[in-house]
């Protein structure tokens, strides 16, 4: 008789909800901050919210909600694992393919320390072409797919990826439209 597993996913199911919560919390110290830098009346003699340490709350925040996106998309690739044959231990594997193939854009994430608009234009699109390329080149050694099915996991794996974009590009056109958008300097 084959046993079947039953997986705990209330661990993974309230990670992905804190992540949502930390990158709203990130999001609206990030707004407070902004504010206080206008006006500065905002700081209303209260220590506790000085820039300084609104910063670090703002940045740690920010980090755990993108660090747990990769989680998330990882899992997702752990998830598809079985359509695609690729053992087990899917997850980790799943978690390790999308960290290493997502760092190029960490990395990339300091060019906000010169933002010039169409620099980062180039650079991010570079950024992104290499991405996809690991994508396609460590999803069969790294999750242990035949190669004949490698293709089209990382295609899939691909298409999941570039829908979130997509949606996270459309809530920041709505963002912006309410007149939250960035002004560049040239």
């Amino acid at each position: 008789m084959t046993q079947q597993k039953i997986y705990n996913m209330d661990v993974v199911r309230w990670f992905a909800v804190m992540t949502v919560v930390w990158g709203i919390v990130g999001m609206g110290v990030g707004i407070l901050i902004a504010a206080q830098l206008a006006w500065p009346a905002l700081y209303l003699d209260i220590p506790w919210l000085t820039y300084g340490r609104l910063r670090s709350l703002k940045t740690n925040a920010v980090i755990f909600a993108l660090v747990a996106g990769v989680i998330r998309l990882g899992s997702t690739a752990g998830w598809m694992a079985k359509t695609y044959d690729a053992g087990e231990r899917a997850f980790d594997r799943g978690v390790t393919l999308v960290s290493l193939t997502a760092t190029p854009f960490f990395l990339a994430g300091f060019l906000g320390v010169y933002p010039v608009l169409w620099l980062d234009i180039v650079i991010g699109t570079a950024v992104a072409c290499f991405c996809i390329y690991l994508l396609f080149q460590g999803t069969g050694p790294i999750m242990q797919v035949p190669p004949e099915r490698a293709f089209l996991y990382a295609a899939a794996l691909f298409a999941v990826a570039f829908v979130a974009f997509v949606a996270l590009l459309g809530a920041t056109v709505i963002i912006w439209d309410l007149g939250a958008s960035p002004e560049y300097m040239y």
